[in-house]
């Protein structure tokens, strides 16, 4: 059975079954035959007239001896049946020829644009000789060709598509990845190696466009006894409710990050002390306010609070990333000493003395 698709509908195809007597070498013998039959007919009637007693010059000596009268009348007999053969098949002949030079064309044709890869359309049949039997079998094939085509696009087409997705699939997991890589998995905030980078690249731009940096370092104050007193459970939440807090109280264009254990650190790309200082008080207001439901009230050792170490790039001549979060930490260690729960500014005399 043929394919059917929806230009090539082989349903509607002439259906043809091998029969010798309809080739055409078969037929050109037999019309050659039929027409040398036709041409002796036409000869002996043409002669029988030339020699008929109605015909005045048959009888008259203008046609020669007697002996050649007869020659003479054949020859003419002849050419006047082979003239009238000629006459009438030649349109015959040139019939049969354009016939199949026109199919021939058509077939040609149809081939150059499979070949280019259109769809013509199905070639009519138009007799069951070989010129038939050649296009019913180039219609045949050419439907097979064109849907196992169609099939061969389809399948391409979803093969891209399974690329695509697979491609999607793998860039979404790099993502995952790149962001586990450099993300604390406790607090959420950026890990030391997302710091690193950060923190380098963004003092490396202010360096080149004359802008202010201002580096916060923060620890967590009793941390340590919060821990060790109600477990390590409550110590995370303790740390996640620290991160929460830095988190809610930074802009978009903030940087934050948790170095370890209980020191976080913070980016701010301005140059206002009293805003960087509001920032700063907000963090340790809201720490405090969810420790204290995080702890409950039968604690009884001092509650965690943040001590808060603060430098600037200009005010502090910071001429590396790591020296500048160097000042923040020894503010932050002045802090410290000084009382809980404080914000100092790193000043050059003061960390001297």
């Amino acid at each position: 059975m043929r394919p059917v698709n929806i230009e090539w509908d082989t349903t509607e195809m002439v259906t043809m079954e091998f029969t010798p007597r309809k080739l055409l070498y078969r037929r050109l013998v037999w019309t050659m035959l039929a027409i040398l039959a036709a041409q002796a007919l036409i000869t002996v009637g043409v002669a029988a007239l030339l020699r008929g007693p109605w015909l005045v010059v048959g009888h008259m000596d203008i046609w020669g001896p007697p002996w050649l009268r007869p020659i003479l009348d054949s020859a003419v007999a002849g050419a006047m049946g082979l003239l009238t053969m000629i006459l009438v098949a030649l349109p015959m002949f040139r019939r049969m020829v354009r016939r199949n030079t026109e199919v021939m064309s058509e077939l040609l044709l149809a081939i150059r644009r499979i070949a280019e890869g259109g769809r013509p359309k199905p070639l009519a049949v138009r007799d069951n000789g070989e010129m038939g039997y050649l296009i019913t079998a180039f219609n045949d094939m050419a439907s097979q060709l064109i849907v196992s085509r169609q099939a061969l696009i389809d399948a391409n087409i979803q093969l891209e598509k399974r690329v695509a997705n697979r491609t999607h699939e793998l860039e979404v997991a790099a993502h995952k990845l790149e962001v586990m890589a450099s993300t604390d998995t406790l607090t959420g905030l950026a890990n030391r190696r997302a710091w690193d980078l950060e923190m380098e690249r963004r003092f490396s731009a202010a360096i080149r466009e004359g802008r202010e940096l201002i580096c916060l370092a923060l620890d967590l104050d009793n941390f340590k006894k919060v821990n060790d007193s109600l477990g390590h459970k409550v110590g995370d939440q303790v740390l996640m409710a620290a991160s929460e807090a830095i988190r809610t109280s930074l802009r978009d264009d903030d940087f934050s990050a948790r170095l370890g254990g209980d020191e976080f650190v913070i980016l701010l790309d301005m140059d206002r002390r009293d805003v960087a200082e509001s920032v700063g008080r907000r963090i340790q207001t809201r720490f405090q306010e969810s420790c204290t439901s995080i702890v409950g009230q039968g604690y009884k050792g001092e509650p965690p609070s943040v001590s808060i170490g603060m430098a600037l790039r200009k005010a502090t001549s910071a001429h590396t990333a790591e020296e500048l979060l160097c000042f923040a930490d020894r503010a932050l260690y002045i802090a410290k000493e000084a009382g809980k729960g404080r914000l100092q500014w790193y000043v050059a005399a003061a960390a001297a003395a």
